[in-house]
């Protein structure tokens, strides 16, 4: 018998690598870099090698779009691009000849997300921003990738909408691989520790953060643009203090992987993307315009929307746009679109004040994040390393979405949390605060949150295992409103025709785009685009580059070595600039240590800051 067992356990565990195998390597024959980045060398051979020597550029400063298929190739494979300045973006808007697609009224991530996705399935599309591009909520985040390993634990609590918090976790999860893939000199792993005074909650957390990595693995396995990231593991109390020096108490620790990013650059270069001629496919470069708002819609005699009256706040001057459809993408102030197309729509957006500080590097000297489980009101509060310095935050609490002021309780709230953990001084070097854009649900009454404390599931026996966990001091038993309302995104269609892309997390912003302009082409079946489904998984964003081998097309390189050390000794760039370059503008930073060097502007704005004044001619 137990022969029999083992001999069919042996033929299932077979017959599940066998078909495993088979689906990956129909995958494999089926992903979008095996088809798309062919590179060809001079005689028209497929992968013939090619000198590493860096080819002229054909004009001062031209821009160009390089994707890199070796370390040390670093032209192997050059799509030039087209970036036209402001006043041309201005008049294609102004021009009576020109009807967009669609005219997308937001310059933050989602606005962006939205501009790309449409413009890569080749519609013709507008975006226009009333301050500058990502000033606003999405450059003020907490610079994490993550799937939300918060909103994981208050699913499994069964609470109402548990649900739909772990399809928020699996949906960010999968973003968050894209995110990493899509500009990897920008975006990166990072590995965060969560402090455990016990074993008990070592346990506790430990496997979570397995069903959290498990779930990021069963995503990668059927995924073509994903990065493994490194397994959950454990820290004992010696380790945790090398880690982390001045921590107050000894404690173990559970390591586990996020992403990071710099939020207000990744926003800009899928911006830059989108407008990129020549960059991919059949993108078609997208006219987008800071500083100009939105007055009123024009509609027909059927009231759909068909135009928008626009201001340039540069010029003073207000113009008429001709288009087929609008997207609001205003995040915190999407209601005031809804009511400026229809006033008698209801107010549906919440806002959620966030607040950030900065502190000195000494709190995160190894690299490594800090996640403080458990603050006074219930929330996680990350403690993180960002560009030389720590980060930490952030705040979670109702407030008016024009809200920009930091309140002082705030950052004492925040100083407070640290000082419960570190023995060193907190010393705040700055701060800010950003409002999260949450958006109600339908049924709630009247746009006023149901604050009502949920029962807990399982009847005794679910408030026995309630009580407990607070007890443990892993669960708190006030959650005030905002904490309830949940980070997915809906989108709605008004009477006119208008689509509303509302709520959301910042790694979500990619997806949120491709439902949005899916549901936007459903909507308006006269536009016609050359892709009928979402391009933006299969190419990156301006500034990367291509696989270093095409027969492993999941591989991801990391040419910022290669990069960094080219910039250094050709351009002669200290090695802190050199960096800062590469992973703020990829493979465009040759552009900018190029104007340095011809200028004499490759000298630093500080001794200790990074930052050269070539940065500043290149970004105007």
């Amino acid at each position: 018998m137990r022969r029999a067992l083992n001999t069919a356990n042996l033929a299932l565990a077979s017959g599940i690598i066998v078909t495993g195998g088979l689906i990956y390597s129909q995958n494999k024959n089926q992903l979008p870099f095996v088809r798309q980045l062919s590179c060809k060398g001079n005689n028209g051979k497929e992968d013939e090698e090619i000198p590493p020597i860096l080819r002229k550029p054909t004009g001062k400063y031209d821009f160009e779009c390089q994707n890199y298929q070796h370390l040390s190739y670093f032209d192997r494979r050059k799509l030039k691009v087209k970036m036209r300045p402001r006043e041309t973006h201005i008049k294609e808007l102004q021009d009576p000849k020109n009807e967009f697609d669609v005219l997308v009224i937001g310059g933050g991530a989602t606005g962006a997300g939205v501009c790309l996705d449409a413009a890569a399935r080749g519609l013709k599309v507008a975006l226009i921003e009333k301050g500058d591009f990502c000033s606003g909520s999405s450059s003020r985040s907490t610079k994490l990738i993550h799937g939300g390993v918060r909103y994981l634990q208050q699913a499994f609590r069964f609470e109402a909408g548990f649900y739909e918090k772990f399809k928020l976790v699996i949906e960010a999860l999968a973003e968050r691989n894209y995110m990493i893939h899509s500009a990897p000199y920008m975006n990166k792993e990072l590995l965060i520790a969560v402090p455990c005074e016990n074993l008990f909650k070592l346990v506790y957390f430990l496997m979570g953060v397995i069903v959290y990595h498990a779930i990021s693995m069963w995503k990668y396995c059927f995924s073509p643009y994903t990065v493994p990231l490194k397994a959950p593991r454990l820290a004992g109390k010696n380790k945790m203090k090398e880690l982390f020096p001045h921590l107050s108490k000894p404690c173990y620790g559970v390591i586990f992987s996020e992403g990071q990013m710099d939020d207000s650059r990744v926003m800009m270069q899928a911006m830059l993307t989108s407008t990129c001629k020549g960059y991919k496919g059949a993108l078609n470069p997208a006219t987008v315009a800071n500083y100009t708002s939105l007055k009123k819609f024009l509609k027909n005699e059927e009231g759909q929307i068909m135009g928008a009256v626009l201001y340039d706040h540069l010029k003073n001057k207000e113009f008429t746009v001709k288009c087929k459809s609008v997207v609001n993408a205003t995040g915190p102030a999407s209601d005031s679109i809804r009511q400026m197309d229809d006033p008698s729509l209801k107010p549906r957006m919440v806002g959620s004040r966030g607040v950030h500080v900065v502190v000195p590097k000494e709190f995160t000297p190894n690299d490594i994040g800090f996640l403080v489980p458990k603050t006074k009101d219930g929330r996680i509060m990350f403690v993180l390393p960002f560009k030389g310095m720590t980060l930490a935050g952030t705040t979670d609490h109702p407030d008016d979405i024009d809200k920009t002021t930091v309140p002082e309780d705030d950052v004492k709230e925040i100083v407070e949390e640290l000082e419960n953990y570190f023995s060193k001084k907190v010393e705040v070097k700055s701060q800010w605060c950003g409002i999260r854009p949450l958006v109600l649900n339908m049924k709630t009454v009247e746009g006023k949150i149901d604050t009502t404390p949920k029962a807990p599931r399982f009847g005794k026996l679910g408030e026995t295992i309630e009580k407990f966990l607070i007890k443990l001091e892993l669960r708190s038993p006030d959650l005030n409103e905002t904490k309830r309302l949940t980070r997915n995104h809906e989108i709605e269609v008004s009477d006119s025709g208008m689509v509303s892309i509302m709520g959301g997390k910042w790694t979500t912003y990619r997806n949120m785009a491709e439902e949005t302009v899916d549901k936007l082409l459903r909507v308006h079946t006269t536009i016609k685009p050359t892709y009928a489904r979402s391009q933006t998984t299969e190419f990156k964003l301006l500034g990367s580059y291509s696989n270093k081998s095409l027969e492993q097309p999941r591989k991801v390189d990391n040419f910022i070595p290669a990069l960094t050390k080219h910039l250094e000794e050709t351009y002669e760039l200290p090695e802190d600039s050199a960096n800062l370059l590469v992973s703020t503008y990829g493979n465009q930073a040759t552009k900018v240590a190029k104007i340095g060097k011809d200028e004499a502007l490759n000298e630093k704005l500080h001794p200790d800051l990074p930052y050269t004044k070539a940065q500043i001619v290149y970004s105007a």
